[in-house]
């Protein structure tokens, strides 16, 4: 059986003001467990830990050392294993399909030569709802991934959803 894995974005805990980040803990490639010390912020000989939220391997830091952060600001990625769902797929007995109302988000592959551009108020937004960024459309204009569009994404995920719903309901 194939394991899934998810991109975890620690981000910056709730901060008074800006801090320094004093000291790394883990480097990439080294799987950790949960409630591992991460790396060290610190400001005015006052420090905040901040703490694998899962088991899981350290895939890059985005913030250096001495770097200042603030609250939310991204510092590193880190892939966790999913835990099985226990969903299974049943075939409908000659059923015919529902119309289900097409994504509005197209997918974009992300490429080691086009990153993606989050914003910190977006990291932070999938953070908390367990969003896959790479997974989100950016915006058209800009090329950036803002709240927005993470908010457009859950939408249109709770809509399919929804309709899925229904269907199995009917």
């Amino acid at each position: 059986m194939n394991k899934n894995y998810t991109t975890h974005l620690i981000c910056a805990p709730e901060l008074p003001h800006t801090v320094a980040v004093a000291l790394f803990h883990v480097e990439p490639g080294q799987i950790v467990p949960r409630d591992t010390l991460l790396l060290t912020l610190e400001c005015k000989g006052k420090t905040w830990p901040v703490l694998a939220p899962e088991t899981g391997e350290i895939s890059s830091f985005m913030v250096g050392m001495d770097e200042e952060v603030n609250t939310g600001d991204l510092l590193l990625l880190m892939e966790v294993e999913e835990e099985p769902t226990g969903f299974v797929y049943i075939e409908p007995e000659d059923a015919p399909s529902p119309p289900i109302a097409p994504a509005r988000n197209t997918l974009i592959q992300p490429s080691s030569s086009n990153p993606l551009k989050i914003t910190p108020a977006a990291a932070q937004l999938a953070a908390r709802l367990g969003v896959d960024l790479s997974q989100v459309t950016a915006n058209g204009l800009t090329g950036e991934i803002g709240e927005r569009e993470v908010e457009q994404y859950v939408r249109d995920i709770l809509l399919r959803w929804q309709q899925l719903k229904q269907w199995i309901n009917e």
